[in-house]
This record gives structure tokens, sequence and C-alpha cells, in this order.
């Protein structure tokens, strides 16, 4: 199973690259900003929460301005990695917060400063299944952590991407943990089950 994922892992990584190189930099804005669109449609009657976003590496889809668009009503958190338990920390962030490197070279809050246990989590993933199972990078981080997190309380995990990171159905392990929506530039897509 590791070695199929990780065959599949970089065919999808590859199709994402390809797909975001093809855009120009107004129509990446475009879809960061229909995300955003999108995202905050889907959360408009949410009462305000803990929520914690990411801040996008590499090819993936920008979700800055839905980041600042949810700090208006809810508390954010942006994840840091705890390497040592192997798993997620998040730590508050505003608009206005410093960023620096943290581990894995990902943009962390400048001032460590944890963020409550959060009711919403935005994953991002290298691709993603109309049952809810991502694709993500190979260290399992968000699995373990959603699992930590949904043992305390009912957490609503929000895939985001493009729609090209869609595939009909990805390889699976019991302890893989899904999202529950998936939000691309298109569309939403509850999760079949």
């Amino acid at each position: 199973m590791s070695q199929q994922k990780s065959q599949l892992r970089i065919a999808l990584l590859q199709k994402r690259r390809d797909y975001v190189h093809s855009l120009s930099e107004q129509q990446r804005q475009e879809a960061g900003e229909k995300l955003r669109r999108n995202t905050l449609t889907l959360l408009k009657d949410k009462p305000p929460s803990v929520i914690t976003g990411f801040w996008p590496l590499w090819d993936e889809i920008n979700c800055r301005t839905l980041l600042n668009a949810l700090s208006q009503k809810h508390k954010l958190g942006l994840p840091v990695v705890n390497m040592d338990k192997n798993v997620l920390e998040f730590h508050i962030w505003t608009p206005t917060s410093k960023l620096k490197p943290g581990s894995l070279k990902i943009s962390v809050p400048a001032t460590y400063s944890p963020l409550p246990s959060p009711d919403i989590v935005l994953t991002p993933a290298i691709a993603f299944d109309f049952a809810g199972h991502r694709l993500g990078y190979g260290r399992g981080h968000y699995d373990r952590t959603l699992e930590i997190l949904r043992q305390k309380k009912q957490v609503l995990a929000l895939g985001l991407g493009y729609d090209v990171q869609m595939i009909d159905s990805l390889p699976h392990q019991e302890f893989d943990q899904t999202v529950d929506i998936i939000i691309t530039e298109k569309r939403i897509i509850q999760r079949n089950t």
C-alpha cells in the first residue's frame, strides 16, 4: 500500500504542478478568490468558531485571502509540526502576525501562542477523492492530529484544493482520516458516504 501511495503521490504532485504552472498569476489569484467565496458560503451560518488554516506551500491553492476573511469572525490558527510527537499543534494567527520558517520549511507564527482546540480544520492535500479520503505528503501529521482531535469532540475537516486535485478513488488505510467536505475554486463537494 505504501509503495502504491508513493507512486501515486509523485504522479499527482506532477499533475498539480503542471496545472498550476499552466495558470497565469491572475488566474491563480482568481482561483484563491473563488475558494474564499465558496468557503465563506459554506460557513456563513456557523457561529464564531476556532479554525485552523494552513499557509500554502509550493503549488497549493492560495488560501491567504480566505484566512484574512475568516479572521473577521473566527479565531484562527496555523499548524506547527511537533517533530517529537509527529503531530500538529496550532498557534494563533491574525492577518498582522509575523511568520517564520518552521519545521519542514512551513511558515508558522513567529510568536508561539497556543490555539484552543479547533472546531474546524482546513486541510491541504495532493489529492482528494469523493469519499473524503486525502492523499497528503506522506508523514501522517493531519491523520494523527485529526484522530486525536476527533476523540475529544466533533471536528469539521474541510479539504481545500484545486478542482483538478479531485480523483475518483484513492488508496487508503483504516487509520487514514477523511475530510467531511472538499472545497475547490469550482465547487463544494459533500463527501460520499
